[in-house]
């Protein structure tokens, strides 16, 4: 976990850098292409890295009720294609394939909110009664 919270962060580090270099290229600063491209690259592939390293959450909740150990699954299973698809596209260097898998990061993030409404609601109907 701590692991996958670092690239989250030097994912995000990655991304304040992308947008300067994309304000300075915008302010004709002498700062090209290559540049931006070079941080949102790393961007990416920290963000797909991180998802390959939080799947691993996912599929280690083995004490969850059958519909919440299924919602898992398919949320750690999910992360881990779209990691994978993700860090191939990045490279193989094909833009073509990032969109496609940029997208299927977020469709993704269906059944990772599907799982966490589920969670907590299951949450609320499990809680100790308050004491008086």
């Amino acid at each position: 976990a701590w692991l996958a919270g670092l690239t989250a962060v030097a994912a995000g580090a990655a991304d304040i850098m992308e947008n300067i270099a994309i304000l300075l290229a915008v302010n004709a600063n002498g700062m090209g292409a290559l540049t931006i491209r070079h941080f949102g690259w790393w961007k990416w592939m920290l963000v797909f890295v991180t998802m390959f390293l939080e799947s691993s959450v996912f599929f280690a909740w083995s004490s969850l009720p059958t519909t919440g150990r299924i919602l898992s699954l398919l949320v750690g299973g999910g992360f881990i294609g779209v990691a994978l698809l993700g860090i191939q596209s990045l490279l193989l260097n094909c833009d073509a394939f990032l969109e496609r898998d940029t997208v299927w990061l977020f469709v993704v993030f269906l059944p990772l909110l599907i799982f966490s409404v589920w969670r907590f609601a299951h949450s609320l109907r499990h809680a100790p009664a308050p004491h008086h």
